[in-house]
């Protein structure tokens, strides 16, 4: 699989969902949410930039302190917006893509996916270990290189190895992660998946977590992600690279 993968699965899955009218019906309320969601994360960022600055500088009645005051109010509300574009596909994995495994679940049954059949208990127990890891040791590996990124010299490789490629290969993982859990893939085999194919994990994480860390744009592209997730898991299994 190529670093082009994520492009093309995204709009071959655009492709699915517009041939196939009926998938709308289970994507608007995860759609909805995410929209929600992505759009609090900002009002909060921007009032909570005011309150930091209010705290730190009173605003300045003479003319030029005053245009200093609003410039810094500014860069200050860019570096809050700037963070929540960070925060909100973390966000997106917690409340959005659980919340769109009927729309994925249809999806893998119109491209003739084969789910493993399994007792609701050991499905249930296997969501959550794997959604627990996963969400577990992407945070530690983004808070770890957020920290390295402060130190003189590593920073110059931390911030962008955590940008372009670890925020996006676990990010990637969790669009995926509904496919191979009909699969019975337990934590270990998903977390080699990404040593198997890390520019198909990359690529399809990059393009997915940019569309869906933008408010209003993402209330649409949602559903295009989790059937360029299924979409990337059939492309594999067809392939026999699975």
């Amino acid at each position: 699989m190529s670093i082009l993968q994520g492009p093309v699965s995204l709009l071959k899955g655009a492709r699915v969902l517009a041939q196939h009218r009926e998938l709308i019906k289970f994507s608007l309320i995860p759609a909805i949410i995410v929209f929600v969601v992505s759009l609090l994360g900002f009002f909060l960022s921007f009032y909570f930039g005011d309150r930091l600055l209010g705290l730190l500088i009173e605003e300045p009645e003479q003319l030029l302190l005053k245009c200093l005051w609003i410039v810094f109010s500014f860069i200050l509300k860019l570096g809050a917006a700037f963070i929540c574009l960070l925060i909100t596909p973390w966000l997106i994995m917690l409340f959005g893509f659980p919340l769109c495994e009927p729309l994925a679940k249809r999806i893998d049954q119109l491209l003739n996916g084969q789910e493993v059949d399994a007792s609701f208990s050991h499905e249930m127990l296997l969501t959550f270990t794997t959604t627990a890891g996963l969400l577990i040791i992407g945070l530690a590996g983004s808070v770890l290189f957020w920290l390295l990124g402060l130190i003189p010299g590593p920073n110059l490789l931390a911030g962008p190895f955590a940008a372009f490629i670890w925020t996006p290969a676990f990010f990637a993982l969790d669009v995926i992660d509904s496919s191979l859990s009909r699969r019975q893939w337990t934590l270990r085999q998903k977390l080699h998946f990404l040593l198997r194919h890390p520019t198909t994990s990359i690529s399809l994480g990059l393009c997915a977590s940019i569309l869906l860390s933008i408010p209003v744009l993402n209330l649409f592209v949602l559903p295009v992600v989790v059937a360029a997730g299924v979409i990337t898991v059939r492309d594999l299994e067809q392939k026999q690279q699975l």
